[in-house]
């Protein structure tokens, strides 16, 4: 199970799938329903390539949860956090993002490279210290 995105996907550069994360695939499943799934409106009407329509709607339903400090484009930047903090390549994050530029994605993997190699540089501190070996990473040069 995937999702397509972009329309015609011979002719759109941004088009492409995404595979279902397996707890969506498995809610899903439950849908007794063999015809395609699409995202509609509250008249069931298909967004289709619609999405400034889809962003209305998703506007429309942050507003009356209460949710007015988020936005639409957010989910893209939050999936890109997400895929950065699990450790995904770069590449790996623009085949789900559809991001055109490395620039763009390092954006995100830079913050979780940072996050990452904190930890491990604190964790190796923290090894040293329970060892009981020298917690100084550099010794100072002897008196001359």
């Amino acid at each position: 199970m995937h999702i397509c995105f972009g329309g015609n996907i011979a002719n759109s550069p941004r088009a492409g799938t995404i595979p279902v994360l397996s707890r969506l695939k498995a809610h899903l499943d439950t849908i007794t329903n063999d015809a395609l799934l699409y995202v509609v409106d509250e008249r069931g009407r298909s967004f289709g390539q619609r999405e400034e329509a889809f962003s209305k709607e998703f506007r429309a339903a942050l507003n009356r949860a209460g949710l007015c400090d988020l936005h639409y484009h957010g989910l893209r930047h939050t999936a890109a956090t997400a895929l950065a903090n699990a450790g995904c390549p770069a590449h790996y994050i623009m085949s789900i993002t559809g991001h055109r530029t490395l620039a763009m994605v390092q954006r995100y993997t830079k913050r979780a490279d940072q996050k990452r190699n904190a930890r491990a540089a604190m964790a190796m501190i923290d090894r040293m210290s329970s060892t009981g070996t020298s917690g100084h990473a550099f010794k100072r040069p002897a008196s001359a």
